[in-house]
């Protein structure tokens, strides 16, 4: 029986959260240093916001992937976590890969404290569709969202 050829080699990835700017840039120096090829970070309200963590990993190192390991559709709306998503897929050179899910059981008590709504878990599964839906519609167009302002141009 022959093996099936594979496009993509199998790639590792490291799980870590920020604790200071340093000690950020440090880990994720040292991540690419040792060969892994992606840096992932959870989301919650107990931590430091994914997309300017990440944002700062991406501009620290040449070649390193960095993604969340799971945003939690809760404690965004969707259009606002695609608009975070292609804004850093593009200013990172295409290095983010965006993880999105329900997110942890405690995500939806974050979301109340946020004043944010909150649904059942097939609501949540609904926003990580539309999340996932838009963001790709705009990094295969390379095109900025389309209700975005931009300076001087508000209503």
């Amino acid at each position: 029986m022959t093996q099936p050829s594979t496009t993509k080699p199998f790639r590792f990835g490291v799980v870590a959260t920020p604790t200071s700017p340093d000690e950020w840039v440090a880990t994720a120096r040292r991540i690419e240093e040792l060969g892994f090829s992606t840096l992932l970070m959870p989301d919650g309200l107990q931590l430091l916001a994914p997309f300017p963590s990440l944002a700062l990993a991406a501009s620290a190192t040449k070649a390193l992937h960095v993604g969340t390991f799971v945003l939690a559709a809760p404690l965004r709306p969707a259009r606002a976590a695609a608009w975070e998503g292609h804004s850093l897929g593009l200013l990172s050179g295409g290095r983010f890969e965006f993880g999105i899910g329900t997110g942890r059981p405690e995500a939806l008590k974050q979301a109340a404290s946020l004043g944010l709504p909150v649904g059942t878990g097939a609501s949540g599964c609904g926003r990580s569709a539309r999340r996932s839906t838009t963001s790709a519609s705009w990094t295969a167009t390379g095109t900025r969202p389309s209700w975005s302002r931009r300076p001087g141009r508000g209503r």
